[in-house]
């Protein structure tokens, strides 16, 4: 019916639906997965009783894809080899289903003598498992304990707020902890844990409101937010990390990214600074995002810290839990409650690899350059969004040895993904399919209003 009345918007209810996948190291890692026949059944089954809801939407995860995620997740050492020889038969971006195809890997299981059904198949408690030399921090005690709860439908409390179940992965009284390095005197590594990954909130908090009807309350009777400790949000210096992100790193995309730095920054033992609210977090910001496998020399993350340390020990600190490819270059104070200073321009260097590529970048760069206007379309949230692409380029120069240029872009006027832009210089149309795959792009400088340039010209920034 109409949320808003007569000629209001109309109520739309959107369901997602996907399998279940017994995990390693859950209380089910021993229960068997449903096949793929089954799962497709099942999924057919409540697609039908949506067909015909205007108001109903519904997103599933494929069968075949969650048949092969059971597969991987269960499976021994042995798997490497038929991810290897997967890869080989073909099976490349299978996390997404335009490119994923289930037979290379069927083709690849039976090549290696290793059944899909045995992966998937179920465990019998007590015996060994191919991930049992491996310690997640929990005891296999407590999950057995856990998977009984679970089979009679009793619901074991979040032991943030509740009793302590004593699963092994803090130090508690009764023992210290199982994972590695956490060694400490119980009082204090309880507190310290409970600080950085559970800060102190309020049970209360966390509870809805609901009237003497059990109806929630409305939005301005909302609950507040978690309480935390008051150290855990001072802010006593912000800084900003320079750092390359090259090789592997460049794959990462800004998500990812962010997932771990803020693990490495856990790990070296950082005093963050968090947010307030209901989803307290590491005060931690970043430059602009950069395409998912384009190089660069010249990235930023800011970051706030709740004590004052020199921004070369924070880097010393931090260095040596970087992934491959991510090398610091500079660390520096940056003004207090400001946010941090985005580049107004920035410099790249793009290489086309093959023998047919000599002077084809510079013929396209050249041309374009020539141009008064360029225009070009892309699709944005709100629709197709149009916009000149020739004011964004700034200089631009053929590279000594051919095959390549560099070249500045201007951001004064918005920004655009480099990489679009480059993909619009030098790949008409049909043409983008053929040199795509043999494009190399690297960011190699950023410019600010003030004139300063990351890096200084001629010399590597170290930790200062």
């Amino acid at each position: 019916r109409d949320a808003a009345g007569p000629g209001g918007p109309r109520l739309q209810v959107t369901a997602s639906l996907s399998p279940f996948v017994p995990k390693p190291f859950t209380p089910f890692q021993w229960e068997a997965q449903i096949g793929q026949d089954e799962i497709d059944r099942r999924v057919r089954l409540v697609r039908e009783r949506f067909k015909g809801q205007k108001c109903l939407k519904l997103r599933w995860h494929e069968p075949a894809m969650s048949h092969l995620e059971g597969i991987l997740s269960r499976a021994d050492r042995r798997m490497a080899d038929v991810v290897e020889l997967a890869w080989r038969r073909g099976a490349l971006f299978d996390s997404w289903m335009e490119s994923f195809d289930l037979a290379p890997w069927l083709e690849a299981l039976e090549e290696c003598g290793i059944s899909a059904e045995a992966c998937i198949g179920a465990r019998e408690p007590g015996a060994p498992l191919p991930w049992g030399h491996l310690e997640a921090g929990v005891s296999e005690a407590f999950l057995l304990t856990e998977r009984e709860r679970a089979l009679a439908g009793r619901i074991t409390p979040d032991c943030r707020y509740g009793a302590c179940r004593h699963c092994g992965a803090c130090d508690t009284a009764a023992g210290p902890s199982r994972l590695a390095g956490t060694a400490d005197t119980a009082d204090a590594a309880t507190t310290r844990r409970n600080r950085l990954v559970f800060p102190q909130r309020d049970q209360q908090a966390h509870q809805p409101r609901r009237d003497a009807e059990g109806r929630l309350v409305c939005k301005s009777q909302r609950q507040e937010p978690p309480r935390i400790a008051a150290e855990l949000v001072h802010k006593a210096a912000q800084y900003r990390f320079w750092h390359t992100k090259t090789g592997g790193s460049a794959c990462l995309s800004q998500l990812e990214l962010q997932a771990t730095l803020e693990r490495a920054l856990r790990r070296a033992g950082l005093p963050l600074a968090f947010s307030r609210g209901f989803h307290p977090l590491p005060l931690l910001s970043f430059g602009r995002a950069l395409p998912v496998g384009v190089e660069s020399d010249a990235e930023w993350f800011a970051l706030t810290l709740r004590r004052i340390l020199p921004p070369a020990g924070a880097a010393t600190l931090l260095a040596p839990h970087l992934p491959p490819g991510m090398r610091l270059r500079l660390a520096e104070f940056t003004p207090p409650g400001r946010r941090t200073e985005q580049a107004v321009a920035e410099t790249f260097a793009c290489h086309l690899a093959g023998p047919d590529a000599d002077d084809l970048p510079a013929r396209r760069f050249a041309a374009f350059a020539a141009l008064a206007e360029a225009p070009f379309t892309r699709e944005g949230k709100n629709g197709p969004r149009a916009m000149d692409l020739r004011p964004l380029l700034l200089r631009w120069a053929a590279a000594p040895h051919g095959g390549g240029v560099t070249f500045t872009l201007d951001w004064h006027m918005g920004y655009l993904s480099p990489l679009l832009f480059t993909l619009a210089v030098l790949c008409p149309k049909g043409e983008e399919d053929r040199l795509r795959p043999r494009l190399r792009l690297r960011k190699t400088g950023q410019i600010f209003e003030d004139g300063r340039v990351f890096p200084p010209s001629g010399n590597d920034a170290g930790n200062g």
